[in-house]
Formats: structure tokens, C-alpha cells, sequence
């Protein structure tokens, strides 16, 4: 069991994966996870960011990638330790299917940016349906939709948004070996 002079700080998007890696290997480590869609605003990711790693209370695990361009400075200002991935897809599917994906010309899609697609969408894009397929349709040539032990069935919304921007639709079935691997491989720099 680790300590719980940590805590974990993350992305919304996978909060029940962390939740689940935290409870099969027992950690005690408070956890607080940031809405999903600071994405698409840098600005509040980065308060948001900042609040929750607060003063050095806490030695945080920072289960993020590179999604904000000054994430680094972000973890250094406050002592934090953060994974070793560009984004949370390669926390799923490990550098080398991301890698793949992503060359291929994946959009990726988890079930929390599914479940809250307008949400997350209209504040970038608007509603105009020719604006989603222009935008996705110039930068990606399919939709990956990933599902993991902790998803549900969110197989229609998938659907329904790979009509909206005009990319057909894979999926991706993965489970959380590369995420525990991270999370083991940041604890065990942290506890140096």
C-alpha cells in the first residue's frame, strides 16, 4: 500500500480507470480529476490545474500528458511528478498502437467525450454540420472509439457523432495494463 502523502491529480476522461487501477492495487491515495473538456480551453485547464496542485500540501501524481503547452513548468512550479505520455490515449493503448493510430489518422474517442460530445464540441465548432466535417474530415481519416473494462455501451453516440463529421467508425477494445504501468513507473520516481 503507498503512502497517502500522495495524491493523484487527472484528467476527467479517465476517472474510472484511475479509480479502478487506484482499488485493485490498493493505493491509499486521495484522488481529484478535472473535467475532460479544459481541453479546449487552455486557459482554465491551466487554473484548473494550478488550484488542484495547490502549495506542496500534497506530492501529486499527475496522471496527464503534454495537454497543455506548458504542463512541464506546471508540474515543476508545484513538485509534481507526471506520467510520461503525450495524452491519455497512450495512457490506454501504449505508445506503440498509439503511435499506429494516430499516423493513420485516428480521432480518438472515450466514452466521456462521447457522453458530453456538444458540450465539448459547440464552444470550438458551433453547430454548423459543415464545420465538424470540414475540420475532422481535413485532419483525420476515421473516429476510434476506445472502450476499456469501465466503459459502457456508448456504441450509439459513437455512431451518431461519426455521421456528424463524416468518419467511419473503429474500435479499439483495451484494458488498463499501460496505465497501471505508468502510474507504477511515476510512483516509484516520485518516492526518490
Amino acid at each position: 500500500m503507498k503512502p497517502s502523502v500522495f495524491r493523484l491529480v487527472g484528467c476527467g476522461i479517465l476517472k474510472d480507470e484511475i479509480e479502478q487501477v487506484l482499488r485493485e492495487r490498493q493505493w491509499n491515495m486521495e484522488s481529484a480529476f478535472l473535467d475532460s473538456s479544459l481541453h479546449v480551453d487552455l486557459d482554465k485547464l491551466a487554473h484548473g490545474l494550478g488550484n488542484v496542485l495547490g502549495n506542496g500540501e500534497y506530492r501529486n501524481i499527475v496522471c496527464y500528458g503534454t495537454c497543455h503547452p506548458q504542463m512541464d513548468g506546471l508540474m515543476e512550479n508545484s513538485g509534481s511528478r507526471r506520467t510520461a505520455v503525450q495524452n491519455c490515449v497512450e495512457l490506454i493503448l501504449g505508445s506503440a498502437a498509439f503511435n499506429k493510430h494516430l499516423a493513420d489518422g485516428a480521432f480518438f474517442l472515450f466514452e466521456d467525450w462521447a457522453l458530453n460530445w456538444n458540450r465539448v464540441t459547440e464552444p470550438v465548432f458551433g453547430t454548423n454540420p459543415d464545420n465538424f466535417k470540414e475540420v475532422f474530415r481535413s485532419e483525420h481519416s476515421y473516429l476510434l472509439g476506445i472502450k476499456t473494462p469501465c466503459s459502457g455501451n456508448f456504441s450509439l453516440i459513437a455512431e451518431t457523432i461519426s455521421e456528424q463529421i463524416g468518419l467511419p467508425l473503429k474500435w479499439h477494445l483495451a484494458d488498463l495494463r499501460y496505465l497501471e504501468e505508468a502510474l507504477l513507473n511515476t510512483l516509484a520516481q516520485a518516492e526518490q
